[in-house]
């Protein structure tokens, strides 16, 4: 964290701005496992539900498809109702 002094109070101020300590790959980790689902986290999770969903579509329109991916498409449904609530 970048940290800013403050000469009237002689004490220091967190503004909040990450030093270069921190990358890109820390970055995505600390999003990725912080608790409930965040602003950025939204559109990564639609965007992967998306494709799953489609490719269930798709396995379901093959007839390859057994009962385990009805299920599995209505609860990957379901996950993409609750996310977006």
């Amino acid at each position: 964290m970048l940290a800013i002094w403050d000469s009237t109070s002689c004490c220091q101020i967190d503004s909040g701005i990450s030093g270069g300590g921190e990358g890109i790959g820390q970055w995505l980790v600390d999003l990725a496992m912080k608790p409930g689902s965040s602003v950025q986290l939204v559109p990564f999770i639609n965007g992967v539900l998306c494709i799953l969903v489609g490719l269930l579509v798709y396995v379901a329109a093959s007839g390859e498809g057994s009962i385990h991916v009805y299920v599995m498409g209505f609860l990957s449904i379901g996950l993409m109702g609750s996310v977006n609530w």
